[in-house]
C-alpha cells in the first residue's frame, strides 16, 4: 500500500498501521494525519483531495466487506380518488433499512411471470411509492429491495393489494324544470331545478345571466354526498330592460370536480308586468375576511382554511378556490366557511381565494398566498 508505514491514533489511544487500509476515492492522507478516531471498527481521519480540499474520510480494512442491508417491512393500501387527491393508486410504504442508500420497488401483476422493477436500477431514496399505472379492481403483488455498500439485500415481505375502482369521470345530470326554455316571464319568477349523479353530488346551484357575469341565484353544498336533489329559488328580473333575454343555468358538480351546466333562455316581458319594481337595488358586495391561514404563511400537511363574510343584506353563498380556480368547498346561505386543505402533494407557492355572494348577485372576495413547506 502507498500508505504503508503511516500510523493513525484512535480516540482511545490505540496506534493503528495503515498497511492494508483502503482510502475512499479522490482523497490522499498527509504524512502526519491528525484527529483520527474509531468509528465502529473503522478509522476516521483528515485527508485532502487533488483540488486541495480537506475533508473527514473513513478508512476500512482492505479485507473487510460490507454486509448487504437488512430487509425492510412493506405495507400497501388501495388509494381511491378523492376531491383532495384526485387519482387512483396503490400506495406503498416501508421501514428504513439502516445501511441502505436506496430502494428498488418491484411489482408482479396478474399476467407477469416474475417481479418487474417499477423504479430505476439505482433505486429511490424515498420510503414510499405510489403506483398509478394500474388497472381497476386488479390484484398486484409488491416487494422492495434495499441497496447499500454491501450490495442488494434480501427482498422484503410481499404484499398483495386489490386496486381501487376506476376514477369517476361521469358528470352529474341537471336541468331547469321551471320555467321552461323559451318562456316569457314577468315579475318575480320561481326557478326550480333537479340534479343527480352516479356517485353523489357535492354541490348544486342555479345561475342567472345577465347581471355582472353569470351569478349564483341560489345553491347547496353537501357535506355528505347526495345521489339526487331539487333546488328552488326566486329570481326578480324587474331591473332588466323590457325584452331582455336572460339565461338560467342548472349547475351541479360531484366530489371529483366533474360538472354539468344545463342552460335555458327566458324573455322578460315588461308589458305583462303589473307589479312595482324594487324601490332600491342592492349594489353592495359582501366583505370577505380570511381568518386562517395568514398571508405569506408557510404551511404543510392538512391546513385549516377559515373565512367569514359580511353583507348589508346577507351572504347566501361562500366558496374557497385554489390557485387553478377550482372550487374546493362551498357553503350556502351562511356568513362563514371552514375547509381542511390537504397540501401534501402541493409545491412552492399557492393562492387561496374566498368568494362571498349576496342574494342580489354582488360578489366580494379575498386572497391569501402561502408557501408549501415540508
Amino acid at each position: 500500500s502507498q500508505y504503508a508505514g503511516h500510523m493513525l491514533t484512535t480516540a482511545d489511544g490505540q496506534r493503528l498501521s495503515l498497511n492494508g487500509l483502503l482510502l475512499e476515492p479522490g482523497y490522499a492522507l498527509t504524512s502526519a494525519p491528525g484527529g483520527a478516531m474509531s468509528d465502529s471498527g473503522r478509522v476516521v481521519s483528515v485527508a485532502r483531495n487533488p483540488a486541495g480540499i480537506w475533508n473527514v474520510v473513513r478508512l476500512d480494512p482492505a479485507t473487510s466487506a460490507y454486509p448487504p442491508p437488512d430487509p425492510v417491512v412493506l405495507t400497501g393500501t388501495a388509494h381511491p380518488a378523492t376531491a383532495t387527491a384526485p387519482w387512483v393508486a396503490i400506495s406503498l410504504t416501508w421501514t428504513a433499512s439502516p445501511t441502505a442508500t436506496a430502494y428498488v420497488v418491484e411489482r408482479k401483476g396478474p399476467t407477469d411471470a416474475a417481479f418487474v422493477a417499477l423504479t430505476p436500477a439505482s433505486g429511490t431514496i424515498q420510503t414510499k411509492y405510489d403506483d398509478t399505472a394500474i388497472a381497476p379492481q386488479t390484484s398486484y403483488t409488491y416487494r422492495v429491495l434495499a441497496i447499500g455498500l454491501g450490495g442488494t439485500g434480501d427482498p422484503s415481505n410481499e404484499v398483495t393489494v386489490l386496486s381501487p375502482p376506476a376514477m369517476d369521470t361521469v358528470p352529474p345530470v341537471a336541468r331547469i324544470t321551471s320555467p321552461t326554455n323559451g318562456a316569457v316571464v314577468s315579475g318575480p319568477v320561481t326557478v326550480s331545478a333537479t340534479a343527480s349523479d352516479n356517485v353523489g353530488l357535492r354541490g348544486f346551484e342555479i345561475h342567472y345571466q345577465p347581471n355582472s357575469g353569470s351569478e349564483v341565484l341560489c345553491g347547496k353544498a353537501y357535506t355528505d354526498l347526495k345521489l339526487s336533489d331539487t333546488l328552488s329559488c326566486t329570481w326578480d328580473p324587474r331591473y332588466l330592460p323590457a325584452g331582455t333575454t336572460a339565461t338560467l343555468t342548472a349547475f351541479a358538480y360531484d366530489d371529483l370536480g366533474n360538472y354539468v351546466m344545463s342552460p335555458i333562455s327566458v324573455t322578460y316581458n315588461l308589458a305583462a308586468d303589473t307589479t312595482q319594481p324594487p324601490a332600491v337595488a342592492d349594489t353592495t358586495a359582501p366583505k370577505v375576511t380570511i381568518l386562517e391561514p395568514a398571508n405569506n404563511a408557510t404551511v404543510s400537511g392538512i391546513v385549516t382554511v377559515r373565512a367569514s363574510g359580511q353583507d348589508n343584506v346577507g351572504v347566501v353563498l361562500m366558496e374557497i378556490l385554489d390557485s387553478s380556480g377550482k372550487v374546493l368547498a362551498s357553503s350556502a346561505q351562511t356568513g362563514s366557511i371552514t375547509y381542511l386543505w390537504d397540501t401534501s402533494r402541493l409545491t412552492k407557492r399557492q393562492t387561496l381565494t374566498v368568494r362571498a355572494r349576496d342574494a342580489a348577485g354582488n360578489i366580494g372576495s379575498a386572497k391569501v398566498t402561502v408557501r408549501i413547506g415540508r
